[in-house]
């Protein structure tokens, strides 16, 4: 039940709005950030921060989706294609 989550989900909210901007030109590893151009729990803002100083990351924005849209969006299918694609192609090995 969620309310079993409500002390670490207040405890996540209060330590992001004192987080200072994490190193992202820092990364070294292949990056992809997917998100949804309508994600009420996390600002799609972030994402578009994220893809444009993690060096070398690509990204893929869910046009209309919102925070379950990788699963449950009517472009859930394009997106996790996509995903898939990232990791296949940046597997160990591959």
């Amino acid at each position: 039940p969620y309310s079993e989550r409500t002390a670490g989900t207040d405890n996540d909210a209060a330590q992001a709005r004192t987080m200072q901007p994490l190193p992202f030109g820092r990364v070294k590893a292949s990056s992809f950030i997917l998100h949804g151009t309508l994600d009420g729990d996390v600002p799609f803002d972030d994402g578009v921060y994220a893809s444009e100083h993690i060096p070398g990351a690509q990204h893929y924005w869910m046009m209309n989706g919102d925070h379950l849209g990788f699963w449950l969006g009517p472009d859930a299918a394009k997106a996790q294609d996509v995903a898939r694609t990232f990791l296949l192609q940046h597997a160990l090995g591959g």
